[in-house]
């Protein structure tokens, strides 16, 4: 392919770039690579054709392997380096040593006695000579007490025992004392129901109420002077929010755009635009982000994040472009 043949694919090659026609630019690019991989205006080209990060930052290498002073081509790959980090090689681990085993096992316990075994043995002397009455008179005096406490907060009448009751106590205590809590279940039940009811709607009451004033203060924030200055953009409703992300609170401007170089080239102008606003934001701030989406489609496109001292720092010159965006975090 001659000189002039070359040049006219690669220009065909950036307008279909340009209309988003990543495939059919690729497909004029590749054979030109394959050709002459020395030619640092078609390896530029690719790198805005490719969707895969690490395609598009090894092309940009290529570029500045061939030419070192392209234009924005250090710029871009500093970005496209702090937004798809390299993975560091892992060198897997020795296997664990296993213990050796004991020298001896300890001694099985003796068989389990069976039930007619048991039966047969007599009684624990410690069981045996607990005294009946006594557990039952605590028993006794117990359901009283939990009926009498009753009676008060429910307005029923203390129940007395009769002495009939009390004389079938030592012969069937476990039946009473049964009864008695099932009754004094149900009566709790019946007590503590309009009461749980009324917690639940003063909470719901309080939550409602705690909502509604952390909304009023969040849409309290005046970001007027930051829609001024993304004018420009196309920015959805609510496009300035404040959101959580792995840097904390984060003021997140939401811009619209189209995959390719588009998204690439509106990346670092909102970020910077956010950056240089970063000094006015409140207090509760600890990053600034921009979420671009793909407004036609309604799909998410990229979204990254930097914290608040690295964004003022780049505000006030302390950052070059490069370096501010090496701070930059995918989220």
């Amino acid at each position: 392919m001659s000189s002039d043949e070359t040049q006219s694919a690669l220009s065909r090659a950036y307008d279909l770039v340009e209309a988003g026609k990543y495939d059919e630019a690729r497909a004029i690019l590749e054979p030109i690579l394959a050709d002459n991989r020395n030619n640092a205006d078609a390896w530029w080209i690719y790198a805005h054709a490719v969707t895969n990060p690490d395609e598009g930052r090894n092309a940009l290498e290529n570029v500045l392997r061939i030419n070192p002073r392209y234009p924005d081509a250090a710029d871009l790959l500093a970005q496209a380096r702090s937004l798809t980090p390299e993975r560091p090689n892992i060198t897997p681990l020795a296997p664990a040593t296993m213990p050796e085993a004991p020298p001896s096992l300890p001694e099985v316990p003796s068989p389990i006695r069976s039930t007619a075994e048991r039966a047969a043995a007599p009684a624990s002397a410690s069981r045996a000579g607990l005294p009946l009455i006594p557990i039952i008179a605590v028993i006794v005096i117990i359901v009283l007490v939990v009926l009498v406490v009753l009676s008060q907060r429910g307005g029923i009448p203390a129940a007395t025992p009769t002495a009939t009751q009390v004389a079938v106590l030592p012969t069937s205590a476990e039946v009473v004392v049964q009864a008695a809590t099932s009754e004094v279940t149900q009566e709790v039940i019946a007590t503590e129901a309009p009461t749980l009811a009324e917690t639940s709607a003063v909470i719901a009451a309080v939550t409602e109420q705690a909502t509604a004033e952390t909304t009023a203060e969040a849409s309290s924030a005046d970001y007027s002077a930051l829609q001024n200055a993304l004018s420009a953009f196309s920015l959805p409703q609510d496009g300035i929010a404040e959101v959580k992300t792995s840097l904390g609170d984060t003021l997140q401007v939401t811009a619209c755009t189209t995959p390719g170089r588009a998204m690439r080239t509106l990346l670092p102008r909102v970020m910077n635009i956010l950056a240089k606003q970063s000094g006015s934001l409140g207090a509760s701030i600890q990053a600034i982000g921009v979420h671009l989406i793909n407004c036609g489609q309604n799909t998410p496109l990229l979204t990254v994040a930097a914290d608040l001292a690295s964004a003022q720092d780049y505000a006030q010159g302390k950052l070059s472009d490069s370096e501010f965006a090496a701070k930059w975090k995918p989220q």
